[in-house]
C-alpha cells in the first residue's frame, strides 16, 4: 500500500494571506486576552468597596488582590502540557467555562474566607487559557506575520488590563476611558 502524501500544513499557511479563519482565532483569542485584563482590573477596582461594605482592613484584602495571580500562574504551568496532550481548543473551553463559573461563585460569595481560594480558581481557569490562546494564535498565523500578531495582542492585553481604550487604529488616539484602578495605600 503506498505512503499517502503528507500535507505541510505550515508551508499552506505561508502560502496564503491571512484568512477568515485566522481572524476569527485572533479575534477569539483577543477575547480570552481581554478577559484576563477586565480581571485583573475588577479585582482593584472592587477593593476599597470591599474595604468599606466588609469591612475589612487593607492586609486582610491581600489575599483577595494576589489570589487571581497566584491561580493565574498555576493554571499557565498547568495547562500548557495538558494542551499539548488533548488539544488546545478543548483546554480553552473548558478553561474559560471554568473561569465563568468561578467568577460566579466568587461575584456570589460573601465570605472573606472564600473569596479568595474563588479568586485563585478563577485565576486558574483564566492562566490554563492564556498561554493556550497565544500558542494558538502562533500557530494559525504565517511565518511571516507570527511576531506581529502576538505582539499586537500583547500590546492590547497590557492596554485592556490597564484600562485603555482599544480602538481598531493602535495610535496615539488611545486615551484612558477612566482610572479604574484606584490605588490601595498601606
Amino acid at each position: 500500500m503506498p505512503a499517502s502524501p503528507s500535507l505541510d500544513l505550515q508551508g499552506l499557511i505561508n502560502r496564503h494571506r491571512i484568512g477568515s479563519l485566522q481572524r476569527r482565532v485572533l479575534l477569539l483569542c483577543l477575547g480570552v486576552v481581554t478577559l484576563d485584563g477586565i480581571d485583573v482590573a475588577m479585582v482593584s477596582h472592587i477593593g476599597p468597596s470591599l474595604i468599606s461594605d466588609w469591612g475589612l482592613t487593607k492586609a486582610e484584602l491581600g489575599p483577595v488582590v494576589t489570589g487571581g495571580l497566584l491561580g493565574l500562574a498555576i493554571g499557565s504551568l498547568v495547562a500548557g502540557p495538558l494542551a499539548d496532550r488533548v488539544g488546545r481548543r478543548k483546554v480553552i473551553i473548558a478553561s474559560l467555562v471554568f473561569f465563568g463559573l468561578m467568577s460566579a461563585a466568587t461575584a456570589l460569595t460573601s465570605d472573606i474566607l472564600w473569596f479568595p481560594v474563588l479568586r485563585v480558581l478563577t485565576g486558574f481557569g483564566l492562566g490554563a487559557a492564556l498561554p493556550n490562546a497565544t500558542t494558538l494564535v502562533s500557530e494559525y498565523a504565517p511565518t511571516r506575520r507570527r511576531s506581529t500578531l502576538r505582539t499586537t495582542r500583547a500590546r492590547r492585553r497590557r492596554k485592556a488590563a490597564r484600562g485603555h481604550r482599544m480602538t481598531r487604529n493602535d495610535s496615539c488616539r488611545d486615551r484612558p476611558v477612566r482610572a479604574i484602578t484606584p490605588s490601595i495605600e498601606a
